[in-house]
């Protein structure tokens, strides 16, 4: 195997990595931690073929910020997904994401082209 790129997540004091998957595409991902935060991550290509990461933070999640993150599943995002997260305290959660209707359009034209 060859390593593609590697990063580093500032983590508050005590905080640990417990979880991470890809999407299907491979180009999106999340890592969840011991705080009950999840990172959505994105690789790029720059315009000199270097990978770059784009991260969104999604913390308070939880109603404790003690429940760690036990497991995440991602759906492709092209552009509409879904995200579902678990924690350790039994808590399930799910999200999609969504586009105002000419936004979705105005995307769909573009991959028509």
């Amino acid at each position: 195997m060859k390593v593609e790129a590697i990063y580093q997540i500032d983590l508050l004091d005590g905080e640990t990595l417990t979880t991470g998957v890809y999407s299907p595409s491979g180009l999106n991902f999340a890592v969840g931690t011991s705080h009950g935060t999840v990172y959505l991550g994105n690789f790029k290509k720059d315009n000199y073929g270097r990978n770059i990461m784009r991260l969104a933070k999604l913390a308070n999640l939880t109603k404790s910020p003690e429940s760690a993150v036990t497991s995440i599943q991602l759906s492709s995002f092209d552009p509409i997904g879904c995200l579902l997260v678990a924690f350790d305290n039994g808590q399930v959660r799910t999200w999609q994401s969504s586009l105002r209707n000419e936004v979705f359009m105005k995307l769909m034209e573009g991959k028509a082209k």
